[in-house]
């Protein structure tokens, strides 16, 4: 395949790089994407390859919407490429869209950088972030930001979750929807401050400064969901079914919020099971609802069956043949995997 490169926006860093593509890009990576998988290409995602050693792996979709970071611990030289990868036939690919350098230049201006934050939340509560950062050189000015003059020192906040978001400012907030398990026992908070700087007695050089610090925060589930009502009864005319099934999810997790379980690529999606094979229902609907002793969301989701092979089985009970279709549903939440089964009972129209 032709090597395509694309140009990224960069902000201007030092020993943290964060990349954000350009809008007039989207369209091209996509093309690429959909001919890659119209040519028989699967699994596919980005790696960023950061060239120390590291190497980030992302979805498509999270690669399209997400600004990328990446912290460099030493000051050097790096290469970095970003390519899409995948399988075809058994063998594995490599698909270049993007390929620089980067230096990383160490500054040395005598200061101490703490982050003030809790050693551990609930899922969902909000966290208040604080850096305290203290310069011990009265020998050099600051430069004002150009369009923000009262500010001559910045942050910037960087957090490992799963939208690896950032926030900027101090203090500044974030909430960490997603507790931490086995696989992610905690979750890493770094804090960027960076400045551009010039000693007394130079006439208008400024040089750029940052210091970087890290903390770790865990994250405690306080989330559990339940299926609290499903369609029951299915009624068959002419080979269709009337409507779609669908199924209510109770989840205490109040704090959620429907753009969230669009989202989420890790919990909340109910996989059907008829028979031995999967299928992923669609979200419908996301309500809040609040009562003297409990807040929680119902969630709707749905799915057609005239879409997917059915196998309707016969049972008889009470000396009448019912028809019925068995259903197991498997949900992970972030207490584990919640699972139910369910006979669903079909009716000649």
């Amino acid at each position: 395949m032709k090597k395509l490169l694309f140009m990224f926006v960069f902000m201007f860093v030092f020993s943290i790089l964060v990349f954000s593509i350009d809008n007039n890009e989207l369209e091209k990576i996509n093309d690429m994407v959909q001919k890659l998988k119209q040519g028989g290409v699967m699994d596919l995602q980005v790696t960023y390859d950061w060239g120390d050693g590291n190497k980030t792996n992302l979805s498509v979709e999270n690669f399209l919407t997400n600004r990328e970071s990446h912290f460099y611990t030493r000051p050097g030289i790096y290469d970095i490429n970003v390519f899409l990868t995948g399988t075809k036939d058994g063998k594995d690919g490599k698909f270049p869209i993007y390929s620089s350098k980067f230096e990383y230049v160490e500054q040395n201006l005598k200061h101490d950088l703490e982050i003030d934050i809790p050693d551990e939340v609930k899922q969902g509560e909000k966290v208040i972030l604080k850096a305290d950062f203290n310069l011990y050189d009265n020998s050099i000015e600051i430069k004002a930001d150009e369009d923000e003059p009262e500010k001559i020192i910045n942050y910037q906040w960087f957090f490992d979750d799963e939208f690896s978001q950032f926030e900027q400012g101090n203090p500044a907030e974030h909430t960490f929807n997603i507790p931490n398990g086995n696989v992610k026992p905690y979750y890493t908070i770094k804090v960027r401050v960076f400045f551009k700087y010039k000693n007394a007695n130079e006439n208008n050089i400024w040089r750029p400064f940052e210091s970087i610090k890290e903390k770790r925060i865990k994250v405690i589930a306080d989330s559990k969901v339940d299926i609290v009502d499903y369609s029951k009864i299915m009624t068959l005319s002419n080979g269709l079914f009337e409507t779609p099934f669908f199924i209510t999810i109770k989840d205490n997790a109040y704090h959620n919020d429907r753009e969230y379980y669009e989202k989420t690529n890790l919990f909340y999606r109910p996989i059907i099971y008829l028979g031995e094979k999967p299928h992923n229902m669609k979200l419908v609907d996301v309500k809040k609802v609040r009562t003297n002793s409990e807040k929680y969301n119902t969630i709707i989701y749905m799915i057609e069956f005239d879409k997917i092979n059915t196998e309707i089985l016969r049972t008889q009970k009470d000396g009448k043949i019912i028809e019925y279709m068995p259903v197991m549903i498997r949900i992970n939440d972030p207490q584990g995997l919640y699972e139910k089964k369910m006979n669903v009972v079909v009716i000649r129209g």
